[in-house]
């Protein structure tokens, strides 16, 4: 902080955090990452839900290649504007881990997509379900 109190270029506010969505089983669906409303969270979310209700519906031989495909039309893609390479690149990136376990894929996924090494602590665990029934536990240790 500088004397009056503000932020100087250098001071972190907050950290940096990666949501991943998941199946049952830990294979990531999809990730959002950075600062992003509410509303942007919540559409990335149904998207996942959505995603995986499609790939359920597939045979287990299609699923990855169905996922990593839905990806290529996910608004999210290019909602950082449509120049913003960066962010293509960090997306498509986490796309092509689509369906791989979140223990083998999490430091990697983490590192490209904001740029840091991922903590060595557990990674946290939101189980689905009603709101009411939602239980936060963790997953498996992710190692650098």
């Amino acid at each position: 902080m500088t004397p009056n109190g503000c932020c100087s270029t250098s001071d972190k506010v907050g950290g940096n955090v990666v949501a991943y969505f998941c199946t049952p089983d830990l294979q990531i669906l999809h990730a959002v990452w950075g600062p992003e409303s509410p509303e942007r969270f919540l559409a990335e979310a149904t998207w996942a839900v959505e995603l995986a209700k499609r790939l359920r519906a597939l045979p287990p031989e299609e699923r990855v290649k169905a996922a990593r495909d839905a990806h290529g039309t996910n608004p999210y893609r290019l909602s950082q504007g449509r120049c913003n390479r960066s962010h293509q690149e960090r997306y498509d990136f986490m796309a092509s881990k689509a369906l791989t376990p979140l223990a083998a894929s999490a430091a990697d996924l983490f590192l490209k997509l904001v740029n840091e090494r991922a903590s060595e602590e557990e990674v946290r665990v939101c189980e689905g379900g009603p709101l009411s029934q939602r239980r936060v536990g963790y997953g498996p240790r992710v190692r650098n």
